[in-house]
């Protein structure tokens, strides 16, 4: 059973339940109206749907920061329940197409890769209903890999944790590349905003920019992770 928090911020309400064995970050979103989005729908769907109907949500389309099992294999029961679109960055096609074998690498069963409906495109802005969602493509943990700005919120998937990076070591990731997108894309953005993971606590770039070794000091852990 995941654990659920919830975050106020503004107008958006930040539910998050922690699914799977992987304790991976599933997060939904809802506004006012009661639409919503969900980020990284990774186990537990029955869960999930549970809670979107208790909180007479209406979802509007699912995101996925990167296609590693943990943050993808609730997508397709989520797609055909609420009959909403999946959206995903095409750079990892491969690697959601390989979710039985991420699957059988650790010794877990899953449901078949869903269909991706949209790709995602680097700094476009998606609006669906009150939402307004800005794509960061953020190459490192996957080649594919992104983050999502919301308002003064970044969900950022394993490309930045509290304290930590993702890792690099699976096929397709990039150390140099991994610090480059936080570098450049995340970085920047300044440091009042607020970073939801896909696994972990919440933090805020200002905190990372400090306090993170991987940031402070990316040479020394090049071949590590």
């Amino acid at each position: 059973m995941g654990r659920r928090r919830r975050v106020e911020r503004r107008k958006i309400t930040v539910d998050y339940l922690t699914v799977g064995p992987f304790s991976e970050n599933c997060y939904i979103l809802g506004t006012e109206s009661n639409d919503a989005i969900i980020i990284d729908a990774g186990d537990e769907v029955h869960q999930i749907i549970e809670f979107i109907k208790k909180k007479k949500l209406k979802p509007l389309a699912i995101f996925s920061t990167h296609a590693h099992i943990d943050h993808v294999d609730a997508v397709g029961n989520l797609k055909n329940h609420f009959k909403i679109p999946f959206y995903l960055h095409k750079g990892d096609l491969v690697i959601l197409k390989s979710i039985k074998q991420q699957a059988a690498a650790v010794g877990l069963e899953c449901n078949s890769a869903p269909v991706v409906d949209k790709f995602l495109e680097d700094s476009e802005t998606i609006a669906l209903g009150e939402f307004k969602i800005k794509v960061l493509h953020t190459p490192g943990h996957t080649p594919g890999g992104s983050c999502f700005l919301i308002e003064d919120m970044l969900f950022s998937g394993d490309t930045l944790f509290a304290g930590s990076v993702g890792r690099t070591d699976f096929p397709g990731g990039s150390y140099d590349a991994l610090i480059v997108s936080i570098q450049k894309k995340i970085l920047p953005l300044g440091d009042d905003i607020k970073v939801f993971p896909g696994h972990g606590s919440s933090t805020t770039i200002g905190e990372e920019r400090r306090n993170n070794p991987f940031i402070v000091d990316a040479d020394r852990f090049r071949g590590l992770v």
